[in-house]
C-alpha cells in the first residue's frame, strides 16, 4: 500500500485468499467433518495451462496497477491528463477526474484483455453482460447514491459559512477525544460502516476520508489508517 497505492493490496488479498481456500479444501483443513454427499462427482484432472490462463486476468491487472506506480515517468505523464469540472450549479467546484490513474480504467482494460485471451464470440459476450447487469443492478443503485453522499461529505467545505468539510470536522472531534488511542477505535469505525452499508467497499467510501484525516491530525501512518 505504501509503495504501490491502496488498490493493489485489495486485489492481492482476494487472489491469495482464493489460493489458500482451495489448498485448505484440498487438504481437508477447516472443513466441516459431518459432510453429506448427495451424489459422487468424478473430478477431472486440471490442466495447469488452463489454471494459468484463468489467473491471467488477475496477473494482468496486478501488473498494470504496479506499472503505473513504479514507472514514475509514466505515472507523471498520466497524472497530467484529467477532466476538469470548475463549477457545478453556480458554485465553485474545482473537481478533477484523472481517468488513466484510476483503478476503474485498469479494470476496464483487463476486461478487454480477458475477452481477447478467451476468444469469446460477440453473442456470448452479450449474454454474459446481460447476466452481469442483472446481478449488479441492486448493488449499482445503492453504490450510485452512496457515491453521491460521499461527494457531498467531501465537498461540504464549499459553503457560505466558511466551515470545514464534515469528515475534517469529525476528524477534529475524534483526534481530540481519543488522541493517540485512536488506533483502537479505527477498526470499529470500519466495521460499523460495513454493518450499516452492508459492504466493505461502501464503508471505505463513507469513512475512508474520515480515517485518513484523523490519522493525519494525530501524525499516524496514512496507509495504516486505510
Amino acid at each position: 500500500a505504501y509503495f504501490f497505492g491502496p488498490e493493489l493490496p485489495s486485489i492481492i488479498v482476494g487472489a491469495s485468499s482464493l489460493l489458500i481456500t482451495c489448498y485448505f479444501a484440498k487438504k481437508n483443513i477447516l472443513v466441516e467433518k459431518n459432510k453429506m454427499i448427495l451424489r459422487k462427482v468424478k473430478i477431472k484432472k486440471v490442466n495447469p495451462k488452463h489454471v494459468f490462463i484463468a489467473f491471467l486476468p488477475y496477473l494482468f491487472l496486478i501488473l498494470s496497477l504496479v506499472s503505473i506506480r513504479v514507472i514514475k515517468p509514466l505515472f507523471n505523464f498520466l497524472s497530467q491528463i484529467y477532466i476538469s469540472i470548475p463549477e457545478f450549479l453556480g458554485h465553485t467546484f474545482n473537481y478533477k477526474l484523472y481517468p488513466f490513474i484510476s483503478p476503474a480504467f485498469y479494470f476496464f482494460i483487463t476486461c478487454i484483455f480477458t475477452l481477447l485471451i478467451f476468444r469469446q464470440k460477440f453473442r456470448e459476450i452479450c449474454i454474459e453482460c446481460d447476466l452481469a447487469a442483472v446481478r449488479l443492478k441492486t448493488a449499482a443503485i445503492s453504490l450510485l447514491f452512496t457515491l453521491g453522499i460521499v461527494q457531498i461529505f467531501i465537498f461540504s467545505s464549499t459553503n457560505t459559512a466558511g466551515l470545514e468539510s464534515m469528515p475534517v470536522t469529525i476528524a477534529h472531534f475524534l483526534s481530540q477525544t481519543f488522541s493517540h488511542y485512536y488506533f483502537l477505535i479505527s477498526p470499529f469505525i470500519g466495521a460499523l460502516g460495513s454493518f450499516i452499508a452492508g459492504s466493505n467497499t461502501v464503508s471505505n467510501l463513507l469513512f475512508g476520508t474520515l480515517q485518513a484525516q484523523t490519522a493525519t491530525k494525530l501524525g499516524f501512518s496514512f496507509i495504516g489508517a486505510l
